[in-house]
């Protein structure tokens, strides 16, 4: 059996209870957090954060592009 994976670009319109509602309705067993831009970097590593409190662990957190930061979550 296949973990689903779940890839979402953080963006400016993202929030936290956006995100857990798409988690609610996806399942996802692997999360993949990605910024859209340099100006979402610290949104994108709260929302994680918080994700990590909530039932998900960090398998992965790296910068990429030179810029732009993305976080592996899966479900514990």
């Amino acid at each position: 059996m296949s973990t689903k994976s779940l890839k979402v670009v953080i963006t400016k319109k993202h929030t936290l209870i956006k995100i857990n509602s798409i988690i609610d309705s996806k399942h996802p067993g692997i999360l993949i957090l990605e910024s859209s831009s340099p100006d979402n970097n610290l949104k994108t590593q709260f929302i994680a954060q918080n994700l990590m409190k909530n039932g998900f662990k960090s398998d992965k957190m790296k910068h990429y592009k030179g810029e732009l930061f993305k976080v592996i979550l899966s479900q514990k």
